[in-house]
């Protein structure tokens, strides 16, 4: 077999792959059920929009971005902590191993699979979200649009460094471990304002502030509240930030994977 034939093999079987755990997941009662849960969460905040006077939509558009975000994240975290270790345990990943599949192309195809599930499950939340504002008089614009793709790109983050994390623990503690991983992201601002304050352990502060992603960049809960969008180009930073976050990870566990001994 030539090299061209043997990346071209990769290639497919890349394609082949990521199809396979996508479809997987399509099987998975679990996600299903936080599907079925956002969705009731989203019902319930229309409800308790009715019962505020004047600019509904907003009301609905704040309670169920939060929502959206918990299931979307909760369905990447728990896709990508089992996506791996189910198959090692069930030891059905070793016929795909002989093939022969690189081990980078195994792995790799696990975390597109999820990424493209978290796509539709975010898409459709965020269609489910938009009708409930229209309902009561508002209408999704490009800054909500913008804010559930930016959602998208941090589910992307979560899964790669759940991904990583399944290669060492159980799938509990490598998801609560990712949700503690993203509040640290989220709390940069208040990291550094400790900081500033003279905290008793800089060392520790400043380590986990370089350690862990801005995740505030990918945030738009304001900006989605008053209808402002980002500039193209802004919006592409962003999530290229995010991104290159999720690719760090996905390099990382992958140099993990191909050296684990199986």
């Amino acid at each position: 077999m030539t090299r061209g034939d043997f990346f071209k093999l990769q290639w497919i079987s890349l394609r082949a792959l990521s199809l396979h755990s996508f479809r997987s997941l399509l099987r998975e009662k679990i996600l299903y059920n936080l599907f079925f849960v956002a969705i009731f969460l989203l019902i319930m905040g229309y409800f308790a929009a009715l019962l505020v006077w004047g600019r509904q939509d907003r009301v609905i558009l704040h309670f169920g971005t939060l929502v959206n975000a918990l299931a979307v994240f909760g369905v990447a975290i728990g896709a990508s902590t089992r996506a791996l270790r189910q198959e090692l345990e069930d030891r059905t990943i070793y016929p795909v191993l002989v093939r022969p599949v690189h081990r980078s192309v195994l792995y790799v195809s696990k975390w597109i699979g999820v990424g493209v599930f978290s796509m539709v499950y975010t898409a459709l939340l965020a269609s489910l979200l938009a009708l409930s504002m229209m309902v009561v008089g508002g209408k999704p614009n490009l800054a909500f649009v913008q804010s559930m793709g930016l959602l998208w790109v941090e589910s992307t983050l979560a899964g790669s460094f759940a991904l990583l994390l399944a290669l060492f623990l159980r799938p509990g503690l490598a998801g609560m471990s990712t949700l503690a991983y993203l509040f640290l992201g989220h709390n940069h601002e208040q990291m550094a304002y400790l900081l500033k304050k003279d905290s008793a352990t800089p060392g520790l502060l400043q380590g986990l502030i370089h350690l862990t992603p801005d995740l505030s960049i990918l945030l738009m809960d304001t900006r989605v509240f008053y209808e402002q969008a980002l500039s193209a180009s802004e919006l592409l930073l962003r999530a290229g930030y995010g991104f290159g976050w999720a690719f760090m990870f996905v390099l990382f566990g992958n140099a993990v994977f191909f050296r684990k001994n199986l």
